[in-house]
Parts: C-alpha cells; sequence; structure tokens
C-alpha cells in the first residue's frame, strides 16, 4: 500500500487564492532578483564607495525579501476568502524598493 493511499500525504489545498498568492511570490521574487542584481552591477562600476549606494543596496535586499514572503506567507494559513495580515509585507516591501531605486538614482546623478 502506498503512503498516499494510507493518507500520511495528504494532496494540496484546492485553494485558488493560495495558489495566486504563491504565484505573485514567486514572480515578484524572481523580478526583484534581477533588480537586485542589476542595481548591484550598476554599484560596482559606477558608484564605487558611495554611502548612497551601500544604503541602496541594502534598502532593496530587504524589499526583495519582504515583497515576495508578503505574497506568499499569507498564502500558508488564511482565512476563508481573505489573506491574513502578513500581507502587509507587500507595501512596506514596495516603499523599501521605491527608496532604493531613488537612492540609487540619486547616487548615479551625483557621480
Amino acid at each position: 500500500m502506498t503512503r498516499r493511499a494510507r493518507g500520511l500525504i495528504r494532496p494540496p489545498r484546492d485553494d485558488e487564492l493560495a495558489r495566486l498568492l504563491l504565484r505573485l511570490g514567486h514572480a515578484h521574487g524572481t523580478v526583484l532578483a534581477l533588480v537586485v542584481l542589476a542595481c548591484s552591477e550598476v554599484g560596482a562600476t559606477l558608484l564605487r564607495g558611495d554611502d548612497d549606494a551601500r544604503l541602496a543596496g541594502r534598502v532593496l535586499r530587504v524589499a526583495a525579501v519582504l515583497v515576495p514572503f508578503g505574497f506568499a506567507l499569507p498564502a500558508v494559513a488564511h482565512p476563508e476568502g481573505d489573506p491574513n495580515v502578513l500581507v502587509f509585507f507587500v507595501p512596506a516591501g514596495a516603499l523599501c524598493l521605491l527608496a532604493g531605486l531613488a537612492l540609487v538614482t540619486r547616487a548615479a546623478w551625483r557621480s
């Protein structure tokens, strides 16, 4: 008898909201990882030794963690029909992203 037949491995829930939130988390995580890589390359070539560039790198990395977690963590255990409170990581991550991009722009403008 297989493990699935004995009930040891449960099939995933057929939850459209959880599936959507996980898909959004993966998509935003991938795109933000590319943004962080691009900004680190720009920072390595154009903005050597600039404090704004270092701060921007840190803020962008925080955004790259907060936004995908803000989509993925509410998918784990949410009340029926609504994501849980952890979805508020998304706007916090978006603000970090905007601040990081503004710092990179300001540092590039000055150099």
